[in-house]
């Protein structure tokens, strides 16, 4: 349960005005992870009493909290963001005096499982010399993350990410340039095609340092890509996103969608029945065409429209290894989007 501190105001000195002393909540972590994804003009207005409106916009609000150990008590300020959907997309704590930093992230480091911070998923980190030169890696175990802190900070940052609600979000404590913070954030990529198509020729890099909890680089030969293990679309379906470069390396080519095989298979059917059926929510663009397609993409064969083809499956059956694929095509400012149920994933192809 969140604390509450009571407002306070100091006595009278001299006929001065009282001052009134900032409320503060307390920095429950697990507690204020579960807001993320509410409301969040429902929220601002349930933490009115800790708002520190001079620091606050119609996109964020700025909160006093604090966070007690054994031996110290921290005063923080939270930021709340909001995002696209007008609901809460980050919490974030950072300490009002910047010496306490390094302190607060041996803490966090240290008593993880008390602050109920979740399970440690590994340490991001990167140094960055006096002559320009940035090496970076990988902590497995918090005990080579506080090492690491040892050797001083100038130069360091240390992202050490924990799944504090299994599913659905982190909680990040950073160090940098000798400043901390503890992010709590979506674990997710959120699917947005409104947002998706726009992707296509932005820079390539800029999306995975944008996503950098989430996401990661990687390459095969000629094939570069950032992939996200874990995305979900405007109605919660999962996929793995790869945001494929171009032969540079600078800009996104294109973009595939792939609804992991271990989702059984009724639920990926009745997914791409709400992607063949034009979804409103998924905001797919103008419906194209429907066809079945070979193992190669090739329309084999034409169907009349989004219901026939939703009626084939419904017929015939997910397609086996051996049958033809059923694909549904968008148009949507200029992006192609298809659609394809085959025997194993339902696939999504955006590209122009």
């Amino acid at each position: 349960m969140l604390s509450l501190v009571a407002i306070i105001t100091t006595g009278c000195d001299n006929n001065k005005t009282p001052e009134k002393k900032q409320a503060r909540i307390e920095f429950d972590a697990p507690a204020l992870a579960i807001n993320l994804g509410e409301d969040f003009d429902e929220y601002r207005l349930a933490n009115a009493d800790y708002i520190i409106e001079s620091k606050s916009t119609d996109s964020k609000f700025v909160m006093g909290g604090y966070i007690e150990t054994a031996t110290e008590k921290y005063l923080l300020q939270i930021i709340v963001t909001k995002n696209r959907y007008g609901t809460v997309e980050s919490i974030v704590a950072t300490p009002e005096t910047k010496k306490q930093g390094e302190a607060l992230m041996r803490h966090y480091l240290n008593n993880f499982d008390n602050e109920g911070l979740g399970i440690w998923q590994g340490a991001n980190w990167k140094t960055l010399s006096s002559s320009g030169t940035i090496t970076a890696g990988v902590h497995q175990t918090i005990e080579q993350a506080l090492s690491q802190l040892g050797t001083g900070l100038s130069g360091l940052t240390i992202d050490a990410i924990f799944s504090i609600v299994s599913g659905r979000s982190y909680a990040v404590a950073t160090i940098e340039h000798e400043n901390f913070k503890l992010s709590l954030i979506n674990s997710f990529y959120r699917l947005d095609f409104d947002i998706l198509v726009g992707l296509l020729g932005s820079n390539w890099s800029k999306l995975q340092s944008d996503n950098r909890f989430i996401s990661h680089k990687l390459g095969f030969g000629t094939l570069n890509y950032v992939w996200f293990y874990y995305a979900l679309d405007l109605n919660d379906n999962i996929f793995n996103m790869s945001a494929y470069a171009d032969e540079q390396k600078l800009t996104i080519k294109t973009i595939r969608l792939t609804m992991p095989e271990d989702v059984p298979s009724d639920e990926q059917v009745a997914a791409w029945k709400e992607y063949a059926a034009g979804d409103s929510t998924l905001s797919l663009g103008e419906f194209q065409k429907a066809y079945l397609a070979d193992s190669s993409g090739a329309e084999v064969e034409p169907l009349a429209s989004q219901a026939a083809a939703i009626e084939y499956v419904n017929t015939k059956g997910r397609p086996t290894a051996f049958d033809n694929d059923v694909v549904i095509e968008y148009l949507k400012n200029g992006t192609k989007i298809l659609i394809t149920l085959d025997a194993q994933f339902v696939i999504i192809d955006i590209y122009r």
